[in-house]
């Protein structure tokens, strides 16, 4: 167990199933010292951050779930069990689920007086609610995480506090002080490079593209946009949300599509935002969610949602995700 985490913690991915997997095998002697259960209850907790860290999200959730469902009783870890699930299920778009798991992380933490993963959370949290539109509950959460981080002792700019950052820049980028956010958020990709899970990452090049952008430095955010993609693709699962958000910045920057060789014929001519709500509907956000994530209203989402079906010649949301796959579309 100590061997995983110290991988973990150090960047070394590569060795830390290994690890896990002779902790799972371990046999158990009775309540470890650490708080964990047994071998086995560690090695589904270590599983999710591992899975969060190497950017496969559907394991990261599964992971999460069956720590939790095995667990005999509750356990100090529960709140990084708690933490990465909730982050999970939010970028995999499943927005409710992953805050209220992410709220759930914050009381197991704070009971626990576990700092490192309470820090985590909170800055989750305001990242969360800034991609929500929701920026008064985001900023408190991430001046939370940014004072306990200080209080705690622990670096201001680290992989704990990256998304409480990244909704700082954000908040500074929506009140005209790009060059401020811009500086901001080149640290951030510094810190996160040095153990954030990879969808983290995207998202803070994807924020940093929208500072350069907003400061007129469109070569510079073209950049930033093609090292978000270059580590989105090389993800096993990213989710939905992180890769929409990826496709507005593009659209926003008027950067050409990438085309693939459809099946037959496109049927139609889709706008930019209509490609974004069609790669959505392909998640399990509803429409409401969906303008929430894009920043549009719910009558608008329907809107383009009739458009995307007329267009593919269905009549139902499913039909639309599977036609929009059969013509590559979509992934």
């Amino acid at each position: 167990m100590a061997s995983a985490l110290v991988a973990i913690a150090t960047g070394r991915l590569d060795e830390v199933e290994r690890w896990i997997d002779q902790a799972a095998r371990a046999p158990a002697g009775g309540a470890f010292y650490d708080g964990f259960s047994s071998g086995a209850a560690a090695a589904d907790c270590l599983r999710t951050v591992h899975s969060w860290q190497l950017g496969d999200l559907r394991a990261c959730r599964a992971a999460g779930e069956a720590a939790l469902l095995d667990a005999d009783e509750e356990s100090p870890w529960d709140g990084v069990t708690y933490t990465w699930l909730g982050a999970s299920l939010f970028w995999l778009g499943q927005a409710k689920e992953g805050q209220a798991a992410l709220r759930e992380a914050v009381e197991r933490c704070r009971a626990a007086s576990f700092r490192p993963p309470w820090i985590a959370c909170l800055s989750l949290l305001s990242l969360t609610h800034h991609l929500q539109g929701d920026h008064d509950t985001a900023r408190a959460f991430s001046d939370e995480a940014l004072a306990m981080s200080v209080r705690a002792g622990l670096n201001e700019y680290s992989r704990l506090t990256a998304a409480a950052h990244i909704t700082r820049a954000g908040l500074l980028t929506g009140t005209g002080q790009a060059e401020g956010a811009r500086a901001e958020l080149q640290r951030v990709v510094e810190v996160a490079h040095q153990g954030s899970g990879p969808v983290e990452i995207a998202h803070a090049q994807v924020a940093l593209s929208m500072a350069a952008q907003a400061t007129g430095d469109a070569e510079a955010a073209r950049s930033f946009l093609d090292d978000a993609r270059a580590v989105i693709q090389a993800c096993p699962n990213p989710g939905p949300v992180v890769t929409a958000l990826l496709h507005r910045a593009e659209s926003r920057l008027a950067a050409p599509r990438r085309v693939t060789q459809p099946l037959t014929p496109v049927i139609g001519d889709f706008s930019e935002r209509e490609l974004a709500v069609l790669r959505l509907l392909a998640s399990s956000l509803s429409q409401r969610e969906i303008g929430s994530m894009l920043f549009i209203s719910f009558n608008t989402v329907k809107t383009h949602s009739k458009s995307i079906f007329r267009k593919l010649g269905v009549a139902t949301r499913a039909d639309a995700v599977a036609r929009a796959r059969e013509l590559d579309l979509i992934r």
